[in-house]
């Protein structure tokens, strides 16, 4: 959770800095998107490296980076929200696989129409059942 936290006040702010220094909203969030995977990454490599070389407790090398991350977040943003965020990002997660795809997530799982029940039977059996069983998990939760 903590790196969740890190990656979206880094992601925030390229943004609004982008924005404010005159990019398109698709510039501003794709770098900012593209910025906090990248800075994300960090973390989790130097916690990798303090396990395997340093011999480092796995847990103490998280909760070390834990204050870390936490302590780099709240210098960032100033202990405030950070405002200013394009208007786009509101819909980022509200049903949209693709921008300018709204509606067509689930497309996927639909039925085909043209399809028998015989037929459907035949192709559902060709895929593994880790597969389908997967595919349940994720449906659920």
């Amino acid at each position: 959770g903590f790196m969740v936290g890190f990656s979206g006040v880094i992601c925030a702010k390229v943004m609004v800095t982008l924005q404010a220094a005159g990019a398109s909203q698709a510039v501003a969030i794709s770098s900012g998107i593209i910025a906090a995977l990248l800075l994300g990454l960090l973390p989790g490599l130097v916690n990798g490296l303090l396990v395997a070389k340093l011999r480092v407790p796995p847990f103490i090398a998280t909760f070390g980076m834990l204050g870390i991350a936490y302590g780099f977040a709240e210098i960032i943003c100033n202990n405030v929200p950070i405002m200013g965020l394009p208007t786009s990002v509101g819909s980022i997660g509200h049903g949209y696989l693709v921008y300018w795809l709204p509606g067509k997530v689930f497309a996927f799982l639909q039925k085909p129409e043209n399809l028998t029940r015989l037929e459907l039977q035949n192709l559902v059996s060709i895929i593994p059942n880790v597969t389908v069983i997967t595919a349940i998990v994720i449906g659920i939760f």
